[in-house]
């Protein structure tokens, strides 16, 4: 066999988007032959009407970040080598210019209508929710409606059984900050309600969004203690002071040190300050941070979870339904674990922490499709319970499972990440050992049987048809 063969060999197991150009001239690609160059990969968030994408090497990876450069990703630590990675704190992240995706796969962005964050923080019983509540009802009557985050509401989905560790909250401030740059990037206002003591994730958020205003709220300790005591049944734990006199006890502001913002955009003392004053304060500086582009809650949302082994086609999938959906003039936006992964997972991370962050991608694509978007779900999830909480959380929600042989699935996702890339950094591959497959999928696809083509029009009828169905109910 010559070389041409060998080279037709190589690539006769790949999707045509996840190949590699083995060499030669551009513009020599020919069907069925790798593609010259990788292409730039969809945008987080797509809105109908918006100019073409920008060159991959002009694309900023979150909005208010630096674009990601040809060296190695530094927000996936060890990005450069195969191998174990280094954790890194979030106020290294903040510090650094950092990609969604690194390596060849970029998230580029188009021109999109981006929104604004604000996050009000203080130690727990200083009136964060309260005033979160006061300044959203003051910005709805004022016709800008916002979505409040708040992060208690938050746990009760992605750690329903809190331990309250050092680790359980680095993931879990961490997925707060993605929720909320995917958000704003999808045009929604938010308001963060989270004490985070550790004022690197608040930098972080901030590294993150380029509208971004951070509230200090403040009241003496004895104060915050007597509202704790007298709080009302809801979201928030209860009793919290009380139980900081326990010895394993890590509450903040008392066993662990609460760290107030350096320089915030607004302080309140809410001792002083009454609530709807306080509310007031914190709508008209949200005002100044410009219009909301979209509100927290419109009809038509729904999930499109393309789930399946490494290497099975969900990206390149994802990346046609995307841009055909975007086409229809459908609000639509993908969802990436891999973009969740690299943000709120350090190496080595535990399957705690990985079961944290795939609630915390269930919970933010629920915050999405309230908000009248249709979110592609791009994500192995290879425990099936993972899926099913999505399921039981959207009312629009279609698993679509994409199978092929083990074989095939290790050559794509060796060919994508492992491969050699001159110029490049690959990307940790994607390994799920003990992949669980889906006992119901709405849509089921075979991925070595069909050709990208196929399997892509089969997915957008299929995704038209459900977008169809729940406009009529």
């Amino acid at each position: 066999m010559g070389g041409a063969g060998r080279r037709r060999g190589r690539a006769r197991n790949q999707l045509s988007l996840l190949r590699h150009a083995q060499g030669g001239p551009a513009g020599r690609a020919r069907r069925g032959r790798a593609v010259p160059k990788p292409l730039p990969r969809l945008p987080l968030h797509v809105h109908p009407g918006q100019r073409r994408l920008r060159a991959a090497g002009d694309a900023a990876a979150l909005p208010g970040l630096p674009r990601a450069g040809p060296g190695p990703s530094a927000l996936v630590p060890g990005s450069a080598r195969h191998g174990a990675r280094r954790s890194r704190t979030p106020g290294e992240l903040a510090d650094a210019a950092h990609a969604l995706r690194p390596g060849r796969r970029v998230v580029a962005l188009r021109s999109r209508p981006v929104s604004w964050a604000i996050w009000i923080t203080g130690r727990p019983g200083s009136g964060k929710s309260t005033v979160a509540r006061a300044t959203a009802t003051r910005l709805a009557e004022a016709g800008e409606p916002v979505a409040h985050l708040e992060l208690d509401t938050m746990r009760a989905v992605i750690t329903p059984h809190p331990a309250y560790t050092e680790t359980e909250r680095e993931v879990v401030y961490r997925a707060l900050v993605f929720a909320a740059v995917s958000l704003v990037g999808a045009g929604v206002p938010v308001i963060v309600d989270a004490t985070a003591h550790r004022r690197a994730w608040r930098d972080l958020a901030r590294a993150s969004i380029r509208r971004f205003a951070e509230v200090q709220l403040d009241c003496p300790p004895e104060v915050a203690e007597a509202r704790e005591r007298t709080r009302p049944t809801g979201a928030a734990p209860r009793n919290i002071y009380a139980g900081a006199a326990a010895p394993d006890a890590t509450m903040p502001g008392v066993n662990e040190p609460y760290e107030r913002a350096l320089a915030p955009e607004l302080t309140v003392d809410t001792a002083a300050e009454d609530v709807w004053s306080a509310g007031a304060r914190v709508s008209a500086l949200a005002l100044t941070l410009g219009p909301a582009q979209r509100g927290p809650e419109a009809s038509g949302g729904a999930v499109v979870w393309l789930t399946g082994p490494p290497g099975s086609g969900k990206t390149t999938l994802a990346l046609r339904l995307s841009e055909r959906l975007a086409g229809d003039g459908v609000p639509v936006t993908v969802l990436e674990w891999a973009a969740l992964r690299a943000l709120a997972l350090v190496a080595p991370w535990a399957s705690r922490e990985e079961e944290i962050a795939h609630r915390a991608l269930v919970y933010t694509a629920k915050r999405l499709a309230d908000a009248g978007l249709v979110v592609v779900v791009d994500a192995t999830a290879p425990r099936r319970a993972w899926r099913a909480l999505a399921r039981g959380l959207v009312g629009a929600f279609a698993e679509v499972q994409l199978v092929c042989p083990p074989e095939i699935c290790l050559d794509r996702e060796r060919a994508v990440r492992w491969g050699p890339h001159v110029g490049t950094v690959a990307a940790a591959p994607d390994l799920a050992i003990e992949y669980e497959y889906s006992h119901n999928p709405d849509l089921l696809l075979d991925t070595q049987t069909r050709s990208e083509w196929t399997a892509a029009e089969d997915l957008v009828g299929f995704a038209r048809r459900l977008l169809a169905s729940a406009a009529t109910r």
